[in-house]
């Protein structure tokens, strides 16, 4: 069903309270930045390991997909603004990055505190979740 939802432009459950948004063709072609967005959210680890021997910054162990954008957006605005609009392309609502904990809030974080009882009431994504993206 998940393939038939992707295709009618349908959100699909990611994790509960947690959809995906598959773009619609006009909102691809509208957007300008659709393949920097699917680039940003899909990286893999030999990528991201690939990144580091091109730069010739040999390391003994590399930072996940995860820990690259957080890292690279912590550090940089520019890049930190274009993964949050990514993520909301896809997600539709806005994310929060905890760059320390290594989790993105989904949603508003200042909303989601004030009513979660439990850690469980928040929509987050951690690096288990992210490779699924």
């Amino acid at each position: 069903m998940t393939k038939e939802k992707f295709f009618l432009c349908q959100p699909v459950e990611f994790k509960p309270g947690i959809n995906i948004y598959p773009p619609k063709v006009k909102e691809v072609i509208d957007c300008g930045f659709f393949e920097h967005y699917k680039r940003l959210l899909t990286y893999s680890q030999e990528e991201v390991e690939d990144e580091f021997l091109a730069a010739k910054k040999p390391m003994e162990t590399y930072p996940t997909p995860l820990e690259f954008m957080l890292n690279n957006s912590y550090h940089n605005k520019d890049y930190d603004k274009l993964c949050k609009e990514a993520l909301k392309f896809f997600l539709h609502e806005e994310v929060t990055f905890l760059y320390e904990q290594k989790t993105i809030v989904v949603g508003d974080i200042e909303q989601a505190l004030k009513t979660a009882t439990r850690i469980e009431d928040l929509k987050i994504l951690r690096e288990e979740d992210f490779f699924g993206f």
